[in-house]
């Protein structure tokens, strides 16, 4: 019987990722089709695998996001205080503070989170 790995592993991931198919049903179905105990346990494997990097990958994604969302909290912040200074300078005798630490750390945070949102 001909097939393509790449195809196969591909479609059980879909299946197995929308939860309509189990690792059971598979390989019931891989034995049905007429695929050796060896080639379905190497597919197995690799829809193991492609199942995993998925998950760490949507992870990662959402890591990144909340990185994102704190990055630009902690840079509003800073530009929140430096304009609120920046207001009371008639009070202060013509000074102000620049609050630079919490921007640049803030867009740091948010550049990195972006980095990882991919």
């Amino acid at each position: 019987m001909s097939f393509s790995r790449k195809e196969l592993v591909a479609s059980y991931v879909a299946k197995v990722g929308s939860g309509s198919m189990d690792y059971s049903q598979i390989a019931a179905e891989l034995k049905a089709k007429g695929i050796d105990p060896e080639e379905s346990t190497v597919l197995l494997r690799c829809i193991d695998r492609d199942l995993l990097r998925m998950a760490e990958m949507e992870k990662r994604r959402q890591s990144g996001k909340t990185m994102l969302w704190v990055g630009l909290g902690i840079t509003l912040i800073g530009v929140t205080y430096t304009l609120l200074s920046y207001l009371r300078v008639y009070e202060t005798g013509g000074s102000y503070l620049l609050f630079y630490g919490p921007i640049l750390a803030g867009i740091g945070i948010a550049v990195l989170g972006k980095m990882r949102m991919g």
